[in-house]
């Protein structure tokens, strides 16, 4: 009848001899006759693997049994507990990088191990534009000396594996195969915890932007003045008629500058859309923003799902770098960071004296060799020459005489030199950009915390 509840129950002993009774109540919801589901825990079923359980139940109603059925033995199949996950040796924190040339995976060691099985190895990726990427690696077999050492395998991947899954997700598991019978039988393990590829990515590729290269726009050298926004149709969840595509444009800060929509139709879904910008449009966006840091970015709402794929974010300079001067005026480090060797708050401080500002490192610990400040740039003009100075001068009353030097991507260009003056010198080096990115640092040479103090000012980086 309606409202009747079926109990089911599952009776057996576990391979360790442990009696295990387990049950589950499903109400009947629909008028007889009807075929009931129960569902019993599925922890029971495993630790009753690879033994003979009696399955039952019991009808119920009005809170009383009124009828029991007789036992049926199942034979239960299985194991009666789950092999560890997997691990990557490379992972950190949650994540993997994706420029190793290999990885390790680590086969935590089990006792079922025996000689003739196989490990087949899961590296099932997910991609930004949420692609998929399960590849056939090889099978590993261990060998009989791997498995009387009872010590964990490791099974080497090719960083290829890596780098296709870049800014996407890796799942990692492995099934143990095993001949039984003539039959292959897997053997799932547990799966490892998701591991980020390299910093996590949008859905999106970057928009295109005409006139951008090695993140630099130069409105001056863009044709008739105008440029174009390009978002790409994706590769793998093509756009669709009734998508609506909307590009925007913001400052260094995130604030929205500009922005348009368009809505697709039967002959624009699948491809990629366009949005031009007249001469009028990159004097008011670009030009008027000269030596500013922008980012373009897209999104499209999928008219059936209701869902919103956003782009990662495209990030340029409009114009190219002539200079960059640090006076330390008001406190401001202009973007310039603390180095490893300046790692304690003591250490610098800006201070204001005879009216100029100044920055000095007060080198309160015997770790002060290294980079003592460094900074990066983004806007430079690949193959071109800059130079690199700074102003320098040792404090008064200094037991240890302090040594620095300039360095460009960690490459040396100027010094290393012994300041010992308490008067103003300067160091000037010069070097070649090898893209739009450099890491310019001042690198101290003496580690001691004892007098190896000094200041800096007015470090120019200059276009030449």
């Amino acid at each position: 009848m309606l409202d009747d509840v079926i109990i089911m129950h599952v009776k057996g002993t576990t391979l360790e001899g442990e009696q295990l009774h387990a049950s589950a109540r499903q109400p009947i919801e629909k008028n007889p006759p009807v075929v009931v589901d129960v569902f019993l825990p599925n922890s029971a079923a495993r630790k009753l693997a690879k033994t003979q359980a009696i399955f039952s139940y019991e009808l119920e109603r009005g809170g009383s049994v009124i009828q029991r059925s007789k036992g049926r033995f199942i034979n239960i199949i299985g194991e009666p507990r789950r092999l560890a996950a997997p691990s990557a040796e490379d992972a950190l924190n949650g994540s993997i990088d994706p420029d190793l040339p290999s990885t390790r995976v680590q086969i935590p060691f089990d006792e079922i191990f025996e000689e003739g099985m196989g490990i087949e190895l899961k590296w099932l990726g997910t991609r930004p534009d949420l692609s998929t990427y399960d590849p056939e690696l090889q099978l590993y077999l261990p060998s009989h000396g791997e498995i009387d050492a009872r010590e964990d395998f490791f099974i080497t991947v090719e960083g290829r594996h890596l780098k296709t899954l870049e800014g996407g997700t890796l799942d990692l598991s492995y099934n143990l195969l095993s001949d039984e019978d003539g039959e292959i039988v897997r053997r799932a393990s547990r799966h490892a915890a998701l591991l980020n590829v390299g910093e996590a990515q949008l859905e999106l590729v970057k928009p295109i932007v005409l006139g951008e290269a090695d993140g630099i726009l130069e409105p001056n050298e863009l044709s008739n003045g105008i440029s174009k926004v390009t978002c790409p149709n994706p590769v793998s969840n093509p756009s669709k008629a009734k998508d609506v595509v909307t590009w925007q444009l913001r400052d260094a800060a995130g604030a929205l500058i500009a922005e348009d929509s368009k809505t697709l139709n039967a002959l624009s879904a699948g491809k990629d859309v366009d949005f031009p910008l007249n001469a009028a449009l990159v004097q008011q966006y670009f030009e008027a923003r000269r030596h500013e840091k922008l980012s373009v970015s897209y999104n499209i709402l999928r008219f059936e799902t209701g869902r919103t794929s956003y782009s990662n974010p495209l990030t340029f300079f409009i114009g190219a770098f002539e200079q960059d001067l640090t006076t330390f005026d008001h406190e401001n480090w202009n973007d310039w960071e603390r180095g490893e060797a300046a790692a304690d708050p003591r250490d610098w401080t800006i201070i204001l004296e005879d009216d100029n500002w100044l920055a000095r490192n007060n080198t309160f610990t015997n770790n002060s060799a290294g980079p003592v400040l460094q900074k990066q740039f983004f806007n430079l003009q690949a193959k071109n020459s800059y130079s690199f100075t700074i102003n320098y001068r040792r404090t008064p009353l200094g037991r240890d005489v302090p040594s620095l030097s300039l360095h460009a991507d960690g490459i040396e260009i100027a010094g290393p030199v012994v300041v010992t003056e308490v008067t103003w010198e300067s160091l000037s080096g010069t070097f070649v950009a090898s893209s739009s990115k450099a890491t310019l640092a001042i690198v101290s040479h003496i580690a001691s915390g004892y007098g190896n103090d000094y200041e800096i000012d007015d470090i120019e980086v200059k276009l030449i």
